[in-house]
């Protein structure tokens, strides 16, 4: 079956998923490339000549593969010029010094940093001043640089954890998710004014809304 617009990729040799997509167009954050296979936007041909969605980001390919991946903002990357170093922020020296004593934890795969509140994890339409464009001031020069596995909300204050390569990142993406160990996460909240009962549950469902090109995901509780 043909295909309406979109990028089609050809895998030339075997490969993960990922990493095939962020050589495609390096000036896109990885987190988005992963969601964006996480939110069914890429499919592989089949042998039947049908389209299968792939979900899993750190699928490994063959060599041979046809890709189609359905995302204007990855189509407009493609035909960018690099921009490995238009992408980083320029900080001060008091700016630097402050999130290199953000750091809580260093280890040869990850970085922990203590992100205070107000801080943006990554950018939208209107926000140029983001951690994602930050993170290289945690390394040294020629280093690469760390990657984002996940996010918290712009007033959230706390631990968040930035991978030093691909392959950790996609090995802690995967723990976040629950496919490769857990990560257990804990959210301390004050409350004004203090709730009548000293305990309590709120005991609702909860829907995620997929985010569309560029937004993040939501959860929501459904009465």
């Amino acid at each position: 079956r043909g295909v309406r617009g979109g990028t089609i990729l050809r895998v030339e040799e075997a490969e993960r998923l990922d990493n095939l997509l962020s050589k495609q167009c390096p000036s896109l954050p990885f987190s988005f490339i992963q969601r964006l296979v996480r939110n069914k936007k890429v499919r592989m041909l089949g042998p039947e000549g049908d389209w299968v969605r792939l979900v899993n980001p750190g699928k490994k390919l063959r060599g041979g593969a046809t890709l189609h991946v359905q995302s204007k903002t990855f189509e407009e990357s493609r035909s960018e010029p690099p921009v490995a170093e238009t992408s980083r922020l320029l900080l001060t020296h008091r700016e630097r010094r402050d999130l290199v004593n953000s750091v809580l934890l260093e280890h040869p795969d990850v970085i922990i940093v203590n992100k205070p509140s107000g801080l943006a994890v990554q950018g939208g339409s209107l926000m140029g001043r983001h951690l994602d464009r930050m993170l290289h001031a945690l390394v040294g020069e020629g280093e690469k640089e760390p990657l984002l596995v996940h996010r918290l909300d712009r007033q959230t204050s706390g631990c968040l954890a930035v991978a030093r390569d691909k392959d950790a990142a996609g090995r802690l993406a995967a723990a976040f998710r629950g496919e490769a160990g857990m990560v257990h996460k804990t959210y301390l909240a004050v409350v004004h004014p203090a709730p009548k009962a000293d305990f309590g549950c709120i005991d609702h469902a909860m829907e995620k809304v997929l985010g569309t090109e560029g937004q993040a995901d939501r959860v929501r509780l459904v009465a």
